[in-house]
């Protein structure tokens, strides 16, 4: 399939990028957090405040998990 960008008449490629710096994100770049709208009574739940361990990345198995 060729994604076809009809304004400007080119064939393109879909790209996600960060909204902050413009740069292309990559996977192993990328952490995941709580936000504003995350039920904090599921925080209570060790399992789940260990899924959102600061600075781990994302989809990357702890060695104790493997």
């Amino acid at each position: 399939m060729v994604l076809h960008h009809t304004p400007c008449d080119h064939d393109t490629e879909a790209r996600v990028v960060c909204s902050s710096c413009g740069e292309q994100l990559r996977h192993q770049d990328m952490t995941a957090r709580t936000g504003p709208g995350y039920p904090a009574r599921l925080l209570d739940d060790p399992a789940v405040r260990q899924r959102f361990t600061a600075g781990r990345p994302l989809g990357v198995a702890r060695a104790d998990q493997a």
